[in-house]
């Protein structure tokens, strides 16, 4: 017969204390919240990652769907009277950047909101109901290059010609497409055209659409009070806004003299709101294109009202242009001015090569500098600006906010 022993006990188990398991918990939170600060840096790595991958993804398909839609040699030359050339620097026949017409009233059988007419060529096929908002045809460096219908010259305005009628709508514009998911798209895209000699390029504008409040419908390009909006075009010599032309060289580099580089008005202290379009250029990681078609990106920006602190730095500093690309005046005729074949650029947003008038005895235009010694001093290269704006409000409240992804400028 077995007899059951009792099973020897140590004594009493010790629980933890108080104080220990306020100390796990406090260690333990430290390791969470550790944890925790690097899913918002992911996410927003990841985003990036993203943007820097399909950008230019969405701005190609954007010049194929353009080049697929646009018939060929349909973009027209300017007529220009010697006389009395245009206000911009661009030789005979050529165009500065110009933004296609916007659709902002339509019928059931017209366009949707948001599309653009390239050529604003619907007055001419008496599209029902369809209303478009154009460039401004106050703009006397614009006004010029418009075609009878106030937009995009075609090849035959001059003679009363049949325009073309390419209508891109909104949702071509969009990546991705909406579908039964009902997943909103995360890219859109939008453009304008220049013509440079033979050549015809696009710019396209890759950015990321944020809704600022719940219910809204869904984006559709806007324009506020008659004034195309996308992408946004700062005059620089406008003295409606506190900003000056570009130099060559200014915008990056510590070179004894600070104002040799930095960008006027765009310096700590200067006035400056994200939230303004005209100030917004500003803003970190901005991409811009100016009237020259040349890309720039802020890679040192500002972020504060009024920011006291910060300045602007571009990727690249502000650069010439091509000599070849600048009509040298004739030395042997004070009216050079006026030959088509030998201009001055006018409003000084070219440069000429060092040399070209060196005898101190003729003026240049907007700032050019041309002192006894002979070398010129840079002049004014940057002119005007097309970028994103920070974000738009329609006329019943709806607000959205602009994230610029990419540009792109490519010949057609």
């Amino acid at each position: 017969m077995m007899l059951c022993r009792p099973i020897a006990r140590s004594g009493p188990r010790r629980a933890f204390s108080l104080v220990e398991l306020l100390m796990a918990i406090f260690i333990l939170g430290i390791g969470i919240i550790s944890i925790a600060t690097l899913f918002p840096a992911g996410i927003a790595q990841q985003r990036k990652a993203m943007d820097d991958q399909v950008g230019p993804l969405v701005a190609r398909n954007a010049v194929s769907l353009l080049r697929s839609r646009i018939p060929r040699d349909s973009f027209g030359h300017l007529e220009i009277d010697s006389l009395n050339p245009p206000p911009w620097d661009v030789t005979p026949g050529d165009f500065p950047w110009l933004r296609p017409a916007l659709v902002v009233e339509t019928s059931s059988s017209g366009p949707t909101l948001g599309a653009i007419d390239i050529f604003n060529s619907h007055g001419y096929y008496n599209l029902s109901g369809v209303q478009t908002v154009t460039e401004d045809t106050g703009d006397l460096w614009l006004a010029p290059a418009l075609s009878r219908y106030d937009g995009i010259p075609y090849a035959g305005h001059q003679n009363n010609s049949a325009p073309p009628l390419v209508i891109i709508e909104q949702d071509e514009r969009q990546y991705p497409k909406y579908d039964d998911s009902g997943r909103a798209p995360r890219y859109y895209w939008d453009c304008m055209f220049r013509r440079a000699g033979d050549k015809v390029f696009a710019a396209i504008f890759v950015y990321r659409v944020q809704p600022m409040q719940g219910g809204q419908p869904p984006w559709a390009v806007q324009a506020d009070g008659g004034r195309l909006q996308i992408p946004w075009m700062l005059d620089l010599e406008n003295g409606a806004n506190d900003y000056q032309p570009w130099r060559v060289g200014q915008g990056s580099g510590f070179p004894e003299d600070r104002n040799e580089w930095i960008l006027p008005n765009a310096d700590a202290g200067d006035a400056y709101s994200p939230m303004s379009n005209d100030d917004c250029w500003q803003c970190p990681g901005q991409w811009l294109v100016d009237q020259n078609g040349q890309i720039n990106r802020i890679s040192i920006g500002r972020t504060r009202r009024d920011d006291p602190t910060t300045h602007v730095e571009l990727e690249y500093p502000v650069s010439p242009l091509a000599e070849d690309s600048v009509h040298i005046p004739d030395e042997s005729s004070m009216d050079f001015g006026y030959n088509p074949e030998h201009r001055v650029p006018r409003t000084g947003s070219l440069i000429l090569p060092a040399g070209a008038r060196n005898d101190g005895q003729f003026q240049y235009s907007a700032g050019m500098v041309v002192p006894a010694a002979g070398s010129v001093v840079g002049g004014p290269v940057v002119s005007r600006l097309w970028y994103m704006p920070s974000g738009v409000v329609n006329d019943n409240g709806d607000e959205w906010g602009f994230t610029p992804i990419y540009i792109l400028v490519e010949e057609l």
